[in-house]
């Protein structure tokens, strides 16, 4: 029922734990590893890579899962599943995810739904101790550390827009997503793992100068040239 895309870029025992994290999924179809360590082609046109090769080779899944190689699953029914049960459930979602907790302190919550994507990207955070994050929800845009999109959506949306090349990618999928009338839910029943890398802040001068031209595309293709940033922004509070 899920086929998972795994944009690979790092050590190959990130990616052994994250792919250890699915055992026991009953959902699962295939794994596509899209390995950036040979040539690297940046996060955006990795998942589109994995997107295409899955449809060439004729899966038939009705979902495909974007998970980060530095993630892994923690808890909830088993991988992907309360999130495949919500899209089941809601045919007007396209894509959902799950919370995002630090890899090295489970109760802190770093995503669970986007606030606001330009110029920086503000998420909704909280403590699993205090019951934070813990309600389901229709959100403006979602982190792709850890989604699942629905393929039929793919035709009305397209792929993952390769001028973004490390972020600005997933927040622009969803926005277009939802100019296209779709939505993107919050499932709390779910949680997964992240070790916050390149894509959530910049380590170097190299990768702070791609995620500020990635940000000016965002702003160029969103906001300079029209309102509808604007009004997608505002639909949901």
């Amino acid at each position: 029922m899920v086929d998972v895309v795994i944009p690979h870029y790092g050590d190959d025992e990130t990616l052994e734990k994250c792919l250890e994290s699915f055992n026991g999924s009953t959902v699962l179809n295939h794994v596509r590893v899209e390995n950036n360590n040979e040539e690297n082609r940046g996060f955006t046109k990795a998942v589109n890579d994995g997107i295409l090769y899955l449809d060439e080779v004729g899966s038939e899944a009705p979902y495909v899962a974007v998970v980060n190689n530095d993630t892994a699953f923690l808890r909830g029914q088993d991988p992907f599943y309360s999130l495949v049960t919500r899209m089941e459930s809601e045919t007007d979602v396209a894509i959902s995810g799950p919370t995002i907790v630090k890899m090295d302190n489970h109760d802190q919550v770093i995503h669970a739904g986007g606030l606001q994507c330009f110029p920086n990207g503000v998420h909704k955070t909280g403590l699993i101790s205090l019951n934070q994050c813990q309600e389901p929800g229709i959100e403006k845009w979602l982190s792709f550390v850890v989604v699942l999109i629905r393929k039929e959506a793919l035709k009305r949306i397209g792929l993952l827009d390769e001028r973004m090349w490390l972020i600005c990618s997933d927040s622009d999928f969803c926005y277009r997503a939802r100019y296209c009338g779709y939505k993107c839910a919050y499932e709390p029943g779910e949680v997964w793992t992240h070790e916050v890398g390149e894509s959530g802040q910049a380590t170097s001068d190299w990768s702070y100068k791609v995620q500020r031209r990635d940000a000016f595309r965002f702003f160029k293709k969103w906001i300079s040239e029209g309102g509808i940033f604007l009004e997608l922004d505002r639909e949901v509070v």
